[in-house]
């Protein structure tokens, strides 16, 4: 029997040959999720047709002073890749422009059941971070964030500016977009609600 102090040493150099193993195989897994997710995106992006002036980027730690001024708290996601957060986060401005398009989205839709309050916080809500913004042909960035539900059909792509404090909503219960905001009339007229649908998403996450 060999002797105990031997022993001891060779169960920590085994030790610390597992933990070193364990700490690879992690490091190894989260850069994999990191590819994946950025090769999904990639592949995404390059369908995007921005002859017209608009351009869709994803975000990168980069933005972090973009989403500062969009998110009350940023949260880093994808790895820590991503400096985002949830609409929930946003900040007063946003919040209260938001509940304005809703109302506006809302006006005269009976039942309760199809109005747009409903598919954003009735069962099956779904909101998640933004992953990417879209800068439109005057150069202002608009983070973009994307609401569905997973009961229903349909889908809300909202703009947010942070510099010019405007939001727009883009709601698809369909296949007919309907606009609203400061940039209706020119998302309309370049058919963005469309384009985003069957080019980009129809969900955030891959």
């Amino acid at each position: 029997m060999p002797p105990a102090s031997r022993t001891g040493g060779s169960i920590k150099l085994r030790k610390k040959i597992s933990i070193s193993f364990f700490c690879a195989l992690a490091l190894s897994v989260a850069v994999c999720q990191q590819s994946d997710w950025r090769a999904h995106w990639e592949s995404k992006l390059a369908q995007w047709n921005s002859k017209d002036g608009f351009v869709l980027a994803l975000l990168g730690k980069l933005d972090a002073k973009l989403m500062k001024n969009a998110c009350q708290n940023i949260q880093w996601f994808e790895g820590g890749e991503v400096p985002s957060c949830y609409p929930t986060a946003w900040p007063s401005w946003a919040l209260r422009q938001r509940a304005q398009l809703l109302r506006e989205a809302d006006a005269g839709v009976q039942p309760k059941g199809d109005t747009l309050t409903f598919f954003l916080s009735g069962p099956g809500a779904m909101e998640e971070p933004a992953e990417t913004y879209l800068v439109f042909p005057n150069h202002s960035v608009h983070a973009l964030w994307v609401s569905t539900n997973k009961f229903r059909d349909g889908v809300v792509y909202w703009l947010l500016d942070p510099s010019q404090e405007n939001l727009d909503m883009i709601w698809l219960p369909d296949t007919t977009p309907r606009y609203f905001g400061p940039n209706a009339t020119l998302l309309s007229s370049k058919t963005m609600g469309q384009r985003l649908r069957s080019s980009i998403f129809p969900g955030n996450v891959p």
